[in-house]
């Protein structure tokens, strides 16, 4: 954890063997993440509080199989709500909200062919991530709450995910728009997804915003553009982007 130019050492629950990566905190510097006992162990969910580490174990589903995944978690709000992906009994992975310790099964679109992962969480409990859909099994972005699974749609293609939600309910994430290889990035507010390459201002000339990874509540939204060759005439440039709205 890194604060007022320090940057303090978490330690990793499993002692100096042990491995340990974090993935979200909130304004009590509660931190949420993913640890394991040796490198290619299983990974755990874990919440950091205090210099002490608790492991929020699975949906009842475990694994010994190297480097694979019992639980990961990704997020906490300011309710110390936590969110992420754990194993179920019959081993598939599913998107879970633990919250005064237990751990609730967010459920799928309709497939579990795929892991379904929650990434985000807002303080009013709404929860955001991809899920495999009915039929093809395609992945789709979803928004969760009050125990409704609403699939986002896409661009147009096979694919989206959902990446962050701020507390207006705005979505970014990534999406495929039809006929392309690659994703682009998006914003879903009011229902509506959006392709931002199609409503941002001053792109350069051949530059594809593919991911957008955060919003926050005054809707600035920040990602990456294309790595690769990623479209006919592209620039294959990795650039870290900020979109700041224009009202």
């Amino acid at each position: 954890m890194w604060q007022n130019g320090v940057m303090q050492d978490l330690g990793t629950g499993f002692g100096p063997n042990g491995f340990s990566l974090a993935w979200g905190i909130n304004n009590t510097s509660i931190i949420v993440g993913q640890h394991h006992a040796t490198q290619s162990a299983p990974k755990r969910a874990f919440l950091w509080r205090g210099g002490f580490f608790r492991d929020l174990g699975t949906l009842g589903g475990e694994t010994t199989l190297p480097f694979a995944t019992n639980s990961i978690a990704y997020d906490i709000n300011n309710l110390n709500q936590v969110v992420g992906v754990a194993r179920t009994s019959p081993g598939a992975l599913h998107g879970f909200l633990f919250q005064n310790g237990v751990m609730q099964d967010l459920g799928t679109l309709g497939n579990d062919i795929d892991a379904t992962q929650a990434f985000a969480i807002n303080n009013l409990s709404q929860v955001v991530g991809s899920s495999p859909i009915a039929g093809d099994g395609a992945t789709h972005a979803f928004l969760w709450q009050n125990g409704v699974m609403q699939d986002l749609g896409t661009l147009g293609g096979t694919f989206s995910q959902a990446s962050d939600i701020n507390n207006h309910t705005q979505v970014v994430g990534s999406a495929y728009p039809q006929g392309s290889s690659f994703p682009h990035a998006f914003v879903w507010e009011n229902n509506q997804m959006t392709d931002l390459n199609q409503v941002t201002k001053g792109i350069p000339a051949g530059l594809v915003l593919q991911t957008a990874q955060a919003i926050n509540d005054n809707g600035y939204i920040v990602g990456n553009t294309c790595g690769i060759l990623c479209e006919p005439g592209a620039t294959p440039l990795a650039r870290a982007f900020l979109l700041v709205p224009m009202n």
